[in-house]
């Protein structure tokens, strides 16, 4: 049975799906999402913007999102291995990020994948979240005053309707499994997953 890790990549939280191609076509075979919480020993007791204590405030910041990174990546490659993928879909995050911490928190996410394929070693499609929410079928021109929250309302029901095993999962992660969901539908009829389908054929 072949199978492919579709995942939603995230810093603080990665929606994760693992399909399997079957004689029937392929289907929706397992499904996770993994989430990390900042750090409590994170020195937040004062606002002062004395020297000493901004630096020792950085640097506890900065060593637990390493913590983060670790947990997070750890547990894409254990899900990985554990149930036998053969290749990776991954959202990678985009732009548009609205200020500083977020930017931080796509770069990380972008960077830990990166690093999580040379691990694995295996073959991978990159999905831009474009690309994944027209997979759902979002039309960008029929809703122009959208906002991100109506977007991910959009991709929920469309991914719960073609995969009813997601329907009951809380909605804390139900809308990150949901976009792997739909970066898998975007990645069909690209090179990884045709040679997938063309492996289980011969």
């Amino acid at each position: 049975m072949i199978k492919v890790l579709a995942a939603d990549v995230g810093f603080m939280a990665t929606g994760m799906a693992i399909f399997c191609h079957t004689p029937e076509g392929w289907k929706l075979f397992d499904k996770r999402c993994l989430h990390t919480e900042q750090g409590h020993s994170e020195i937040v007791e004062s606002k002062r913007a004395k020297t000493g204590f901004v630096r020792k405030h950085l640097c506890s910041v900065a060593t637990d999102d390493i913590r983060r990174t670790e947990l997070m990546a750890t547990g894409i490659i254990n899900y990985f291995i554990e149930n036998q993928c053969e290749g990776l879909v991954a959202e990678i995050p985009g732009g548009g990020a609205q200020n500083a911490i977020a930017q931080k928190c796509m770069g990380a996410a972008t960077a830990m994948i990166a690093v999580v394929r040379m691990v694995l070693r295996c073959p991978a499609e990159w999905i831009t979240p474009n690309e994944s929410r027209t997979a759902a079928g979002w039309v960008k021109t029929d809703h122009p005053e959208a906002d991100r929250a109506m977007i991910k309302r959009f991709v929920m029901a469309a991914m719960e309707a073609k995969y009813p095993a997601i329907a009951d999962l809380k909605i804390k992660d139900k809308e990150h499994i949901a976009d792997a969901c739909a970066t898998f539908e975007a990645a069909r009829g690209r090179q990884l997953i045709k040679s997938m389908e063309g492996a289980h054929d011969n």
